[in-house]
């Protein structure tokens, strides 16, 4: 019990050091000058987040340095870095060779450098510490692989039938449903036909994870409409894309419905993930 306390950052950081509560946040910035703490608060965040202490588990993860030397030196190997904050038993591996970090929990970090952006290119995860953002040669590139890669693809709903109801009672379709703990966030929701298509209008609310058939526990949030299309044209026609860039708290959900019945169906999903 003892040793649980000691190893338990919350018991000792500083309030600006804990992560914000009570609100939902994709982004946390720290700013601070050398010796108030930065990289302590980086790497316990990492730790709680690859252990599960604090909310649900992070399984990817990527670490974000100036250089990969400078990540090895402060966040990983330093004196207030990965390795320095864990007990002996949760430790996680590292290998220099691979970038990565492995827990005994099997969560996993990648080392990326801001002198390379495209390494960020293509895989998914679930938490990123970045440090020294200053002094980062290409910020806005790095900055952008995060803000434009997809985080987690919900499974898509199949949605045909018509509902002219404005206020997300009827026949809607759950496409997201926020964390029952920690909430979620979505960027935005892709509308792919899955055959031939008369025109139509995609309504998306939000619930507040009540019964849908009860209006007040609705709010239409955007509309977008959907033009007609033809199975030929499918095979090059895009996704259609609604920018979302919401979040939402726990157990709320993202329901969906089609103003005209459409025979094919659209497979709705959205690009999002639990905080």
């Amino acid at each position: 019990m003892v040793h649980a306390l000691l190893m338990d950052w919350r018991n000792w950081a500083r309030p600006d050091q804990r992560p914000p509560e009570g609100v939902a946040w994709r982004s946390w910035l720290i700013l601070g000058g050398r010796g108030c703490g930065k990289t302590r608060t980086g790497a316990e965040w990492v730790k709680a987040m690859a252990l599960g202490l604090w909310q649900n588990r992070a399984t990817r993860i990527a670490i974000v340095a100036p250089t990969f030397a400078e990540a090895r030196l402060v966040m990983i190997e330093g004196t207030s870095g990965l390795l320095a904050v864990h007990g002996d038993g949760e430790r996680p591996r590292y290998e220099p060779s691979k970038r990565q970090l492995t827990w005994p929990n099997g969560s996993v970090a990648h080392v990326f450098s801001a002198e390379e952006p495209d390494g960020l290119r293509g895989p998914q995860f679930d938490a990123v510490w970045c440090d020294e953002l200053a002094k980062w040669r290409r910020p806005s590139e790095v900055w952008d692989m995060f803000t434009s890669a997809p985080d987690i693809q919900w499974a898509p709903a199949a949605l045909s039938a018509a509902n002219a109801a404005k206020d997300g009672t009827g026949t809607v379709a759950t496409v997201f449903a926020a964390d029952a703990i920690n909430g979620g966030f979505i960027t935005k929701l892709n509308a792919r036909p899955s055959g031939t298509a008369v025109a139509t209008v995609l309504r998306v609310f939000i619930n507040n994870g009540a019964s849908s058939a009860t209006p007040a526990n609705n709010i239409l949030f955007a509309e977008m409409s959907l033009p007609a299309v033809t199975l030929s044209e499918i095979a090059a026609q895009p996704d259609f894309v609604l920018p979302l860039n919401i979040a939402l708290p726990a157990n709320y959900k993202i329901l969906c419905n089609l103003g005209t019945a459409v025979a094919a169906g659209y497979y709705l999903s959205v690009i999002g993930g639990k905080y």
